[in-house]
Parts: C-alpha cells; structure tokens; sequence
C-alpha cells in the first residue's frame, strides 16, 4: 500500500517500438506517478501538499523527481511507493520521457526549479 501520493504522469517513448531502457518501467508501463524529490544529497522529501493526489499504483508506479547536481535540471527514477531508492541501482537515461498537465510545472516551481512545460526525461535504463 503506497503511503505517499503524488500526479499521475504519462509516458512518451519510441514510436516505432524499440526500448533503449532494458526492460524498465517506462518500458512496461503507460503511466507512471511522481510522489517526490530527490535532492543532490540523495534525500527524499514528499511532493508538495498541493500536488498529493493520487497513490502510485502497479499499473502507474512511483517515480522521484531527482534534481541534478550541476545544473538546474532533474530527471525522473524509479522509487518503492515508499520513496525508497529500488535494489540501490544506478540508473541512466532509457530514451523515454514522461508530462503531465500544468500541475507539473506547479510541482517545479514548488520545489524550487524553474517550471518545465514539456516532458521530463526518465532515467529507469541499468545494466550489469
């Protein structure tokens, strides 16, 4: 049972069928829902109040928004729908993205990041 809510978000990949993430979620899932932040230190805080809306689900799995160290940026990575980083993996970009409606440049702009009206990159590719 997930005890962090968060928004729903879609998932875009490659039109022509071809999976660049070995297999993961964004590979098997349509949807996914973001239910949190990442930091450059690798803590988890939950979404804002206002963007808590729906629970991650095993048909729309949770994901944090990680915000990248160097640059203003973030990209999305799977997560437990507790927060918790998955099998302590690392993960990399898989070619898929993932938007949503304006709340998700609400969600940017509540956390500090310049609000994005595009897709998110989803980094759920690993090897090894």
């Amino acid at each position: 049972m997930s005890t962090n809510y968060g928004l729903t978000m879609n998932v875009y990949r490659c039109a022509n069928g071809m999976d660049a993430t070995a297999n993961g979620i964004t590979s098997q899932h349509a949807q996914l829902t973001i239910i949190g932040t990442i930091d450059e230190f690798g803590t988890f805080t939950t979404s804002p109040e206002r963007s808590r809306l729906h629970p991650a689900t095993a048909t729309a799995p949770a994901v944090a928004l990680r915000r990248n160290m160097s640059t203003p940026t973030a990209h999305l990575v799977p997560v437990t729908a507790d927060g918790e980083p998955i099998g302590g993996r690392w993960y990399m970009a898989g070619g898929n993205y993932a938007t949503g409606d304006s709340r998700i440049a609400d969600y940017y702009a509540q956390i500090g990041l310049e609000p994005i009206y595009g897709a998110t990159p989803v980094h759920d590719r690993t090897e090894g």
